[in-house]
């Protein structure tokens, strides 16, 4: 993504369920919402990793892995092409939380 764009960062919990990667009504129809203001931009996505919450079945890397997998294709759903949304991997678990959101020209 580049530098400059309009970031916005949200709760976990605004859009998953806890444990889950399996986006809430809630949370698919606010990503919808962020692909209507993206338009024909690029948009970036962040999920931070969560070591505390993950379950039985995911990690904290696989299950920010999996939520940035469901943010994408619910943004492409909402009418943006793959070739417009860059997935954001984290580095480490410990950074800042939640999800960002970054449109960019």
């Amino acid at each position: 993504a580049s530098e400059g764009g309009e970031s916005v960062t949200v709760a976990i919990g605004r859009l998953f369920e806890p444990g889950e990667a399996r986006l809430s009504v809630q949370g698919d129809s606010w990503v919808r919402k962020m692909a209507r203001t993206a338009g024909k931009r690029r948009v970036s996505v962040r999920v931070s990793i969560d070591d505390r919450h993950g379950n039985a079945r995911l990690d904290g890397w696989e299950q920010a892995a999996a939520r940035t997998a469901a943010i994408m294709y619910a943004l492409e759903r909402g009418g943006i092409s793959s070739d417009r949304i860059d997935p954001a991997v984290p580095t480490r678990a410990g950074g800042p939380e939640g999800i960002t959101v970054t449109i960019s020209d």
